[in-house]
């Protein structure tokens, strides 16, 4: 160590935190190591020296700011700060509200609700707000239990999300130890990404469970196209070890289907606000204007509408208007309705399908949902559908069990 290094210097470092591992008790010990090194003709004695550093290791540990204490505590947040897992038009999209993390390593955080430890990474390109991270790693570690250890880790790297939960349960005296590993990994093709390859967009979905003893090995693999088509064609499996993952991360939305596919269910309940209305008409009119430039431009006004645009669309009078609007409409229309009839029959008969849809962001779809429950199982199905997601989360959670017979269960 440098002869000519002192406690100040220490004492600057530690002030402008560069190294937020050093805490008052490591000044103090350095202190008294930095003092080892310097001649003793620069203090009057030893024991002068020795005292002093004595002194600052029980200030260290005695007489703490609490200005210091509260720079050192982890920030706190809500889940849906911390992670936001949607169905997108299909593709699976991870957002955040958390900024650029500083330095390479994670930072430890505290979630609210989680009783155990949090540490989050992430990597974005927007300053701040509610965003799709370049890169993101999120670790909570649950509070230990006697006997049990368990842990979910959420990445997201260059469009590909990988979603994975541990579980360990020591040796009892009849039953040995197991692990079981739950693993959902979606490919950028199918977590919103655009793909570089026709190679890259065939990459498939993959759920898988690795469990490990407790007198038998466990193994679960599905994979399908994209993730509604897990859900759709593996319903035991992903209920059974997908879901209750999802649920203690707070993203149980994530099975609620995208406004589209919704929309083509309950299209006849789902009514357009009076502003989006008027402005639809209005761009409907242009579809008939002499000339060819006015009426390209009100179609493209309505594509960039979106889902809005559709649900209003399918409320105007169409008998009224020439081949030309008509035939606009028609194309606009489209790219929204690809299922038959009898799949969307289907769903809308589907209790599953329907509990899903109370977990949407989208008010529209889980009035509508609401209804068809209500219809099906009359007042048995007791919901307040604008409740805060998490507080709806557990009462969907509670219709579940009330609703349907569980098929498949996971290992413990």
């Amino acid at each position: 160590m440098n002869e000519r290094l002192n406690w100040l210097d220490l004492i600057g470092v530690y002030g402008r935190r560069e190294s937020p591992a050093i805490r008052p008790v490591e000044i103090g010990v350095l202190t008294w190591l930095t003092a080892a090194t310097v001649r003793p003709r620069e203090y009057n004695c030893i024991g002068l020296r020795n005292a002093f550093s004595i002194f600052l290791v029980l200030i260290g540990l005695i007489i703490r700011s609490p200005a210091l204490r509260a720079a050192e505590a982890p920030r706190r947040y809500r889940i849906q700060q911390v992670l936001q897992l949607r169905l997108e038009d299909g593709k699976v999209v991870l957002r955040t509200e958390l900024p650029q993390s500083n330095g390479d390593m994670p930072e430890l955080i505290e979630i609210d609700g989680t009783d155990g430890t949090a540490t989050v990474r992430v990597e974005r390109e927007t300053k701040a707000g509610l965003a799709v991270p370049t890169r993101y790693a999120l670790s909570i570690s649950n509070a230990e239990r006697p006997g049990r250890s368990e842990s979910v880790e959420v990445k997201w790297a260059q469009g590909e999300l990988d979603v994975m939960k541990s579980v360990q349960i020591a040796a009892a005296s009849d039953r040995g130890a197991s692990v079981r590993l739950t693993r959902l990994v979606v490919p950028p093709a199918a977590a919103g990404a655009a793909a570089e390859s026709e190679a890259e967009e065939e990459q498939p979905v993959h759920l898988t469970v690795n469990g490990l003893g407790r007198q038998a090995q466990q193994e679960v693999g599905v994979v399908s196209k994209d993730l509604q088509t897990l859900m759709r064609d593996h319903p035991a499996e992903a209920n059974a070890y997908l879901r209750p993952v999802l649920r203690e991360l707070g993203q149980e939305a994530l099975f609620a289907p995208d406004r589209r596919l919704a929309w083509q269910v309950f299209a006849a309940q789902w009514q357009p606000e009076q502003r989006t209305m008027q402005a639809v008409r209005s761009l409907v009119s242009s579809l008939d204007d002499p000339k060819q430039a006015a009426r390209d431009k009100a179609t493209e006004a309505l594509k960039r509408m979106g889902l809005d645009a559709v649900v209003a669309l399918e409320h105007v009078d169409r008998a009224r208007l020439s081949a030309e609007q008509n035939l606009r409409i028609d194309a606009i229309l489209s790219a929204y309705s690809k299922m038959s009839s009898v799949e969307v029959r289907r769903l809308r008969e589907d209790p599953a399908f329907l509990l899903d849809c109370l977990n949407s962001d989208d008010k529209s779809v889980r009035r509508a949902a609401l209804s068809e429950l209500t219809e099906q199982f009359g007042k048995k199905v007791q919901i307040d559908v604008d409740a805060p997601a998490a507080q709806r989360g557990d009462a969907v959670a509670a219709l579940r069990r009330q609703l349907l017979s569980t098929t498949t269960k996971p290992a413990p």
